[in-house]
């Protein structure tokens, strides 16, 4: 008994020795996933433009994932939308900005494609097979379809904080920060900018729908303020764009965006002014607890000194016939 026992021990504490991945390892799993990853042959990066000589310094680097299927491509190219030249120009220099440009009218015919391609395959491979039956018992397509068709016709979304002077307050437990001014804006570009408002009232019981004026005249937009000296938010129809804007610099933007038209100009797109950013980061920083109750003189030191870089960044992300492109561009004025 004592033999059984010291076995069955042996047993639980032996090592395990199977392999994970055995289940796609087989000749079959290899042939079929050998074939979808041959479409995506490689990944190149890249200096695109170098500059360390005079100023402006600017350093621009692409990496490319490169895919080989022209039709799949053409397929995902059709998800690129809208995003503002204002955040795309490094001449813009907000804080910091965004723009997620996306054709959301696309995604579920799009979605529904390669979907269907998947599915239709007879797959000998055990982990696809699986994979197959999975998504066709759960049927994302249809979920897909219902929760776009409520935002259908938006073509992007962006904001920018052009420029803020804030003070934290954390030293003061529940205190609110303390912003002295702001220069903003949001931007939502649609096919039909004005359904979203009748939409956005249907979903806010007794809010009476926001009528905008074709030509562009701004009306106040009744949100809270931290103070009255900011006036108020603007909220205007531009072209194809819903505006939201507080700040001169913002007004500025929102003008120009009556004449913006409504095109594919990408997916993603982040620039930040790294130095108006970093005083953001510092006004935090110099305000929160750290484990000893202060910043120590050489930590002050270097976020004051990154607070004093002249230095913005522009990255992207978007979707070429060649695969899919990350670009970032490091201008040091």
């Amino acid at each position: 008994m004592l033999g059984a026992l010291l076995k069955t021990i042996n047993a639980q504490n032996k090592p395990v020795t199977e392999n994970p991945l055995a289940p796609i390892q087989t000749t079959a799993c290899r042939t079929e996933l050998l074939t979808i990853t041959q479409t995506w042959p490689r990944t190149v990066f890249g200096y695109t433009e170098l500059n360390l000589k005079k100023k402006p310094m600017k350093m621009a680097a692409r990496m490319l994932v490169e895919n080989t299927d022209t039709t799949f491509m053409q397929q995902l190219q059709q998800l690129r939308g809208f995003i503002p030249a204002y955040i795309r120009k490094v001449e813009s220099r907000p804080a910091i900005g965004f723009g997620l440009g996306f054709n959301i009218d696309e995604l579920t015919p799009v979605v529904n494609r390669i979907f269907t391609e998947f599915t239709q395959k007879d797959y000998q491979c055990q982990f696809l097979a699986e994979m197959k039956q999975g998504l066709i018992g759960s049927n994302p397509v249809l979920a897909l379809g219902m929760m776009t068709g409520m935002a259908a016709g938006v073509q992007g979304i962006s904001a920018a904080v052009l420029d803020v002077d804030v003070s934290m307050n954390f030293e003061q437990k529940g205190a609110a920060p303390d912003i002295r001014s702001l220069d903003a804006i949001i931007t939502i570009s649609a096919k039909e900018p004005q359904r979203l408002l009748l939409m956005a009232a249907n979903f806010q019981q007794g809010m009476p729908p926001i009528q905008l004026p074709d030509d562009g005249t701004p009306i106040d937009f009744p949100i809270p303020l931290p103070t009255s000296d900011f006036g108020s938010v603007k909220l205007a129809l531009k072209g194809n764009h819903i505006v939201a804007y507080i700040g001169n610099k913002a007004e500025q933007l929102a003008q120009a965006m009556a004449n913006d038209p409504l095109a594919a100009t990408g997916i993603f797109a982040l620039n930040i002014d790294f130095g108006k950013y970093m005083k953001l980061v510092n006004d935090f920083v110099q305000t929160v607890d750290t484990t000893d109750g202060t910043l120590s003189e050489q930590d002050k030191i270097i976020l004051e000194g990154m607070e004093k870089m002249d230095m913005q960044l522009v990255e992207s992300f978007d979707i070429t016939p060649q695969g899919i492109v990350l670009d970032a561009t490091i201008t040091m004025h």
